[in-house]
This record gives C-alpha cells, structure tokens and sequence, in this order.
C-alpha cells in the first residue's frame, strides 16, 4: 500500500491507495490473469498499471480486465491503467520517438485530490541487443519530462526491463537513477527479488508525492511476469 502525502491533513486509513503493475504476456493465459485479478490481493488495488496487453482490434482485452476489475480504462498501445478511481484525463505518451514506444498514462481523482499514473514497458532489446541501459534511461526521462509539469502525486509503474545482466545489477540501471534523481523512490523496496524468471528483476513501482507502507510480490500465474502491488 501507498498513502498520499497530504499536508497539515491527518491521514487516516482511507488515504491508503493501492496501486498494482503487471506485465501479463499478451494475455496467452487471460483467464488464469483474471482468476489473479479477482484473488487477494490484487482484488484489492484501486489502480492497476498493465502491460503487453493486447488491446482494440488486436484482442480487446482491455475490455475484459476493465470489466472484471470493476474500473475505467485508458489505453497507449499495449500499456493500459485500470483503475476503480474516477479518471479525470488520460492518454498516450512517446517516450522514444525513433521506435515509436509509448506509455500510458491517467489523472485519478483520489481523496480530493488527483494523482497521475503512468503504465510504462520499457526497451527490452534494439534489434538483437538487449543491454541498452541508455535507451531505457532516455525513455525514463521522457516520461519524467512529462511528470515534471504535474503538481500532484505521481506513480510510474511498469515493466522497465531493468535486466542488468542477467545475473545482477537491476538495480543498477540507470533508468532507476533518474528516477531517484528527480524525487521518486521505490514502492517496492520491502519486496525485492526477480520478478521475471530469467531476467530478474524487471517489475517496479516508484512513487513521488506518496509513501509506501509495504509492497507485495506476486507469483507466475499466467505470466513471465509476477505482478508487484504496493
């Protein structure tokens, strides 16, 4: 869980926000994703950060997890937020214009105040290199540029393909670096360890404006991917 951080207001309970990411594989195993989603504690997540999901004309099944997880939805490719939260604005972000990559994101309404989610995947590879830590970063910056210019509570939520080199040093990319330079910190701290079964850890939720109170990470159900909630 996360809570807003607001100023001279004592927080009570009701400030807690649960905030969920998953990359979901393309939804091959979308009934056993579902099932995931319907189950503690997932059930519980107020907004759910997704990726690889195949949305519109392509599957649909933005649809599908919308509809089961009670929520709006917004949509930028294959990146969707779900979220049981009233949706002010959303839409789609290029964070690298030379591949064209995108990321989702959505103001929430959330205890009188609004809050801005970003649903990000990260490069994985350009063309058969996988160890583009600069591509990432840059990426990471283009989506900080954009959080730069919003008052309110951020998360940045996704599937940053931190792979280091596969046997360590996740936590070394510097996408991470930039996003600890410009004030966020890592909502799942209190739950390290890989997140993809050969890649290590790729998952995460950094947070500005906010202060996790515990992160939770999933296991392998009908992903490569466990989710992480926070």
């Amino acid at each position: 869980m996360i809570r807003l951080l607001l100023p001279f207001i004592a927080l009570t309970a009701s400030a807690e926000l649960r905030v969920g990411t998953w990359n979901i594989a393309k939804g091959a195993k979308l009934d056993t994703v579902l099932a995931e989603l319907a189950s503690a504690p997932m059930k519980d997540a107020d907004v759910l950060a997704l990726q690889e999901v195949l949305t519109g004309a392509e599957g649909g099944q933005e649809t599908r997890l919308a509809q089961a997880h009670g929520g709006s939805v917004a949509v930028a490719g294959r990146d969707v937020i779900v979220s049981r939260l009233p949706i002010v604005s959303s839409g789609s972000l290029i964070v690298n214009p030379a591949t064209g990559r995108q990321a989702a994101w959505a103001v929430v309404r959330y205890e009188g105040r609004e809050l801005k989610m970003y649903s990000v995947h990260l490069s994985y590879k350009i063309g058969r290199n996988p160890f583009v830590a600069d591509v990432r970063a840059s990426e990471m910056r283009s989506v900080l540029a954009d959080a730069a210019g919003f008052a309110g509570p951020v998360v940045v939520a996704g599937d940053y393909n931190t792979i280091g080199w596969f046997v360590c040093c996740s936590e070394d990319e510097p996408a991470l670096a930039e996003l600890k330079k410009a004030g966020f910190s890592d909502g799942t701290a209190s739950a390290p360890g890989r997140t993809h079964h050969l890649a290590g850890r790729t998952d995460w939720i950094f947070t500005r404006g906010l202060e996790a109170r515990g992160a939770t990470r999933g296991q392998y159900a009908g992903s490569d991917h466990r989710w992480m909630m926070s």
